[in-house]
């Protein structure tokens, strides 16, 4: 399966700005200035040639990552390789392309350049720019493949089809591991990093998954995620009321020990699912 998303517009429209700015910005002369200057040219093409060389790398970098890691359970990871290898890898080397270049092909010292206080924050900006572009087109495409999944696991249970969900959960106490059917689950919580399953009659166990990783385990018709912390059955809502800053005040049962809020852009979608049949 493929994840490769389409960015050649980065390539066709912004990586020619990006390469033309790294040479005018801080530049004192004025164009027609420049264009009477030999090493005019051998900039613009210095800059064109790492510019697409660096975008190339950030792509191929970027492509990896989002095969490497999953972005539910694994974005920290996968945030810290592309700080590492998607931002400082090329900054490091465009910047050490460029001094062999002032010092070797234009005789001039790096002492006398301004290199290290205008080309190489210029270069790290244009650098975290494309990984956030790139961040950004991978997230776009992971959600809507998760929203397409759901919405085609929901048609399969409409059809009578047998469907993914989890019918029932294993927790464990202690050294006893308890199943638990999904017709006692209330909902799931998010508390200091750990995630608790509670039951219809108020008992609550640890469960070891994530939000993200129950989203797909069970059914959006009998589950909807309320906000970062909190995956609810429908059989857990016991009231919801509009707050002044027109989010939602939900109210469980069991009771939550944590005020439970849906925000007001999720309002609608939450509505819609509730009165569903």
């Amino acid at each position: 399966m493929t994840v490769k998303v389409n960015d050649r517009w980065v390539f066709l429209l912004l990586y020619p700005v990006i390469a033309f700015l790294s040479i005018h910005i801080g530049n004192d002369n004025t164009l027609s200035e420049l264009l009477r200057l030999p090493s005019y040219y051998t900039d613009l093409i210095f800059a064109f040639v790492f510019t697409f060389a660096a975008g190339w790398y950030i792509r191929w970098i970027s492509y990896r990552l989002e095969k490497k890691f999953n972005w539910d359970t694994q974005l920290r990871q996968r945030l810290a390789y592309q700080l590492t290898y998607g931002c400082l890898v090329p900054v490091v080397a465009i910047v050490a392309f460029e001094m062999i270049y002032l010092e070797f092909l234009l005789g001039l010292p790096i002492s006398q350049s301004p290199i290290f206080y205008l080309e190489l924050p210029l270069i790290t900006v244009f650098c975290v720019l494309i990984n956030l572009i790139y961040l950004m087109l991978y997230h776009r495409k992971h959600y809507f493949a998760a929203t397409g999944n759901l919405t085609s696991q929901s048609k399969q249970g409409v059809h009578g089809l047998a469907t993914p969900y989890k019918n029932n959960f294993v927790v464990h106490a202690g050294v006893k591991s308890i199943n638990i059917p999904e017709t006692e689950v209330s909902y799931f919580m998010v508390q200091q990093k750990s995630t608790f399953v509670f039951t219809t009659d108020g008992r609550q166990y640890l469960y070891g998954a994530s939000l993200g990783e129950i989203g797909k385990e069970v059914s959006p018709d009998g589950f909807f995620q309320l906000n970062r912390q909190i995956v609810a059955h429908r059989r857990s809502i016991v009231s919801c009321q509009r707050t002044d800053t027109r989010k939602l005040k939900i109210e469980l049962y069991p009771e939550s020990n944590v005020p439970v809020f849906v925000s007001k852009i999720k309002t609608p979608e939450f509505m819609r699912w509730l009165r569903q049949k």
